[in-house]
């Protein structure tokens, strides 16, 4: 997991000192425009959302009273890097164009979805069907998108009886089905 966080901060500091480019081959937000990321586990029915703040104001996010704090606001420099990490671990290769299914067919477990500022998505859903390479690809996708969600700083207002409980039963979910999915790729 170190590898992930240290990959995407190279990948920032790059981004921040080259030319921006993007080739057919790479998905990419340029810096300064918005984009969003989601994750959606469709055996917990769990929805996270990254945004960069090209996308949305994180003081106009925060403030307003939500039912979850399941959005958070990272900078469009690690947001650009966080693509630039998932298209070195074969996004283009893995994803399909269009939306991911809001709900699970078959076998399908997640899937990661990224949306750019026209309007053009692509996703990846993995099942137990996704072949060994590809899963291995997808599951780089998420965990650097589980990291980067949260080192975010979040101070959202939500309204919440059971305090931070709701948060930290989210994280302990999402980690064991990642573990599991690891275990299922006979990554571990």
């Amino acid at each position: 997991m170190l590898r992930v966080l240290i990959s995407l901060l190279c990948c920032g500091v790059l981004a921040c000192v080259s030319p921006s480019s993007s080739s057919p081959d790479r998905f990419s937000v340029e810096d300064g425009t918005p984009g969003r990321v989601t994750l959606l586990d469709y055996r917990s029915q769990n929805v996270l959302t990254l945004v960069n703040e090209a996308h949305t104001d994180p003081l106009e996010a925060y403030t307003e009273k939500r039912s979850n704090a399941s959005t958070k606001v990272t900078s469009n420099e690690v947001f650009g890097a966080m693509l630039e990490y998932f298209n070195d671990e074969g996004w283009i290769e893995i994803s399909r164009t269009g939306r991911a299914p809001l709900t699970a067919t078959g076998s399908m477990r997640w899937a990661l979805e990224i949306e750019s500022p026209t309007g053009d998505v692509q996703h990846v859903a993995v099942s137990l069907e996704t072949p060994k390479s590809q899963m291995e690809s997808a599951i780089e996708c998420k965990l650097g998108f589980m990291q980067i969600f949260d080192i975010t700083q979040q101070s959202q207002a939500v309204e919440n009886s059971g305090g931070g409980a709701l948060f930290e039963q989210q994280q302990r979910e999402l980690q064991q089905q990642t573990r599991d999915q690891l275990k299922k790729s006979g990554q571990r």
